[in-house]
């Protein structure tokens, strides 16, 4: 019986412990911030949670949020990739000097997306240039 209530006592699923915590505080009428300790949340961060959940007092608050599909990135055979492993290798250029190199080869680039293909490729950032040398 005992690890029974455990399960419910120690939720490990974040959806579960939401609800654990909100029973607690609206149904037990355990006070607000025995709650929150109780079930590891910040007395902010609870008071937060209450606030939020008497704005959509539906079932459905306490679902698994759904997951964010990652962005995409460029795919292996893209020329892009290619270039800008070229341009880093080649130049030791910083990421806004490729951006601006693949532009004048007509390849449309942004900042993030080459620095995300030079960290999978397993480039290092650079160090910070003296700015005679920057871009």
């Amino acid at each position: 019986m005992t690890s029974f209530s455990n399960f419910f006592q120690s939720p490990t699923h974040q959806a579960h412990r939401r609800y654990e915590a909100l029973r607690a505080y609206y149904v037990d009428g355990v006070p607000g911030k025995q709650a929150a300790e109780r079930f590891g949340y910040a007395y902010g961060s609870f008071k937060n949670l209450c606030h939020a959940f008497r704005k959509n007092p539906t079932e459905s608050f306490f679902w698994p949020s759904p997951k964010k599909p990652l962005r995409p990135t460029a795919k292996p055979e893209d020329p892009r990739r290619a270039r800008v492993i070229a341009l880093r290798q080649t130049y030791n250029a910083s990421i806004y000097q490729i951006v601006d190199l693949l532009a004048e080869e007509g390849l449309t680039s942004s900042a993030p997306l080459v620095d995300r293909i030079l960290k999978e490729a397993g480039f290092e950032p650079l160090s910070r240039r003296p700015p005679d040398q920057r871009s």
